[in-house]
């Protein structure tokens, strides 16, 4: 005979699956409705496209609803998903048969109208996955409202858009201290995607490309990114306050006292290490020859050192359609008939039209002697022949990264580790599996993701091999003493 336990153990399991399968049914009907309009979109009159659109997205709403009453829980919370989703297509969609505007700003109002309409829905329905889809909406929201106002002005920085991804993280934690006063259903969902989502941040700015990219522009401080990132700060704060004041209401509860004092400290951290980073602003790049195409006037081209061997050309369109640019002697000619007639002290050498008296050994000499610079500004700008590039996406090593940048990294990788411990002790007070897990997820995302750039930096046969051979010790290892951890752990909370 199956026990009860048992028997109530294999029900919810079945529930559950049940559940899965109906939100898969649910995404595959999104995208087969939204394949079915695009497809036949223009052969269709507008009134007909709004009624379709309309008339799928009520049905899944009353569907969703009325399933439940049946006991068809699963289902139910899927429809309410696909109406959901199906809602915001519709905008999108709707929006397009009016013509409106595609530009960032544009985009960024549909997101807004799709996200205030899912809001409403997830607390009129009381839905959990509706919830999910409201938490992402607003997420992708922020990203493009943000990036409309750094269109408009033309500039973009990195430093500006991870406050603005703090202070998300500031909302998110306010709202789970509302819902957890209200003891709301949502409350265990905010609790568990702010964590994920500290996690996920801390997590990011453990890389090494991110922190030299983070202030590589100057913007202006009344600047519109600037102003809205202050906007969403002030409301979050205001949130954060008042979630404070209202959850503090039982003065008993001392775990929860606890709690906001390591959320607060995190923040505090977190802000002085963000500001600390301009420091390092524009100094990660690469040091190079300076090229004949970076004197863009007539009266710099011939001023340019000898060793480059640049000439002017009138013929030839410049920087924003000027008339002429500066380039390397002789190159304009292609074929060695065109190069041993021109006008110019030019000869035909290796198969490329070269000025007299090149010497191809001296300009790779000169290269490797401005390379010495790279990761250092200061030395490079100093250096008459050698010009200084800021690349965003420039990728160097560990090798030739600077001490500065490495006192960084090294900072936001303790304090991501202290994260990491912190979220698996408070999953381990809160007796949550699924927060300790999290937890232990991003520690082994955190070992695995170092030993990937120790791959990248240190190359060769024989480099690698050493890596492959202890990283794969200290995986089997590391990987039975995680599982060890975890199941000690999830014993506890047991």
């Amino acid at each position: 005979m199956m026990s009860k336990a048992n028997h109530f153990f294999m029900k919810k399991a079945m529930a559950s699956f049940g559940t899965i399968v109906a939100i898969m049914g649910s995404v595959l009907i999104s995208v087969g409705v939204a394949w079915f309009l695009a497809k036949n979109w223009h052969q269709i009159p507008s009134f007909l496209k709004i009624i379709i659109l309309l008339g799928f997205t009520s049905a899944a709403y009353i569907a969703g609803v009325m399933l439940p009453e049946k006991g068809y829980n699963g289902t139910g919370k899927a429809l309410l998903l696909l109406g959901g989703v199906l809602y915001t297509l519709s905008i999108f969609l709707i929006a397009q048969i009016f013509f409106t505007s595609s530009s960032l700003q544009g985009q960024a109002w549909l997101w807004l109208i799709a996200f205030i309409g899912i809001v409403i829905s997830t607390y009129f329905f009381k839905s959990v996955p509706l919830l999910i889809v409201s938490i992402l909406e607003f997420m992708i929201w922020t990203i493009v409202q943000f990036s409309a106002f750094s269109e408009n002005f033309k500039v973009f920085s990195g430093g500006v858009l991870t406050f603005l991804f703090l202070v998300i993280g500031v909302l998110f934690y306010s709202l789970y201290l509302f819902h957890t006063t209200k003891k709301h259903a949502f409350a265990a969902i905010y609790q568990w995607w702010t964590l994920f989502y500290f996690l996920l941040f801390t997590f990011i700015l453990t890389f090494q490309l991110a922190l030299p990219n983070l202030w590589t522009e100057k913007i202006s401080f009344f600047s519109a990114p600037v102003v809205f990132v202050l906007i969403m700060a002030v409301v979050s704060v205001m949130l954060f306050i008042f979630g404070i004041k209202y959850s503090l209401e039982n003065k008993k509860d001392m775990s929860k006292v606890k709690e906001i004092i390591a959320v607060v400290v995190l923040l505090v951290v977190l802000v002085v290490f963000l500001l600390s980073t301009m420091s390092i602003r524009n100094e990660y790049g690469y040091c190079q020859t300076k090229e004949c195409y970076s004197f863009q006037s007539k009266e710099n081209c011939e001023k340019s050192p000898a060793i480059l061997h640049c000439a002017w050309n009138d013929q030839v369109t410049g920087f924003e359609g000027s008339s002429g640019s500066c380039a390397f002697a002789c190159s304009y000619y292609y074929n060695q008939s065109s190069c041993e007639s021109a006008n110019q002290d030019c000869v035909w050498q290796d198969y490329y039209c070269n000025p007299r008296g090149y010497n191809p050994q001296a300009q790779q000499e000169l290269y490797s002697s401005c390379q010495k610079f790279n990761n250092n500004k200061e030395s490079c700008d100093k250096e008459e022949l050698c010009a200084w590039y800021s690349d965003h996406f420039f990728a160097s090593n560990s090798k030739t990264m600077p001490l500065n940048l490495w006192v960084f990294w090294i900072l936001i990788n303790v304090l991501f580790i202290g994260v990491i411990l912190a979220v698996i002790g408070y999953g381990t007070i809160m007796k949550s599996s699924a927060i300790i897990n999290i937890g232990i997820v991003f520690f082994v995302l955190d070992i695995v993701s170092r030993y990937i750039g120790f791959i990248m930096d240190f190359g060769g046969y024989v480099g690698l091999s050493a890596i492959f051979i202890s990283g794969g010790i200290l995986l089997l290892g590391g990987g039975y003493l995680i599982e060890k951890w975890r199941k000690q752990l999830l014993e506890n909370v047991k």
